[in-house]
């Protein structure tokens, strides 16, 4: 099973469907609410956005003391949306052998869509929101 850990800003993410319906992996829901797995061996898991403490906390009305939250975000303060995604094959190779516009524009700039690391290329982080039970 490969493991992907997809991180886009909210902005880029019909640019994210698009190149993974157009490479199969997902099927536009007929009601326009969502996408679901359009293969047996492909699972979609979308998070949307994590949040980390803020360094600043409130009180609620017995007196504890809550963390503000608040979400990843980007250099400008763009939240990012995040998604796992888990295949019996390489979506690598798949993506590559593709023809669609929407897909080569997606695999070449990598970094759009996943946590990359100083060199460009994608990596797991090193404590994922959420697994898949395997």
């Amino acid at each position: 099973m490969n493991n992907y850990y997809i991180r886009c800003l909210e902005s880029d993410r019909p640019a994210l469907y698009a190149a993974a319906v157009a490479l199969g992996l997902l099927t536009p829901l007929t009601d326009g609410a969502g996408y679901v797995s359009a293969r047996p061996d492909f699972v979609w898991d979308e998070i949307g956005p994590i949040y980390r403490p803020a360094g600043a906390t409130t009180t609620d009305e017995a007196g504890n003391e809550i963390p503000i939250m608040t979400p990843l975000s980007d250099a400008n303060g763009n939240p990012y949306w995040h998604c796992n995604a888990y295949a019996g094959f390489s979506v690598g190779e798949l993506a590559a052998a593709a023809t669609d516009p929407a897909v080569s524009q997606a695999i070449s700039d990598i970094p759009r869509f996943f946590l990359t690391d100083a060199s460009g290329a994608a990596i797991a982080p090193a404590h994922p929101a959420r697994v898949l039970a395997q």
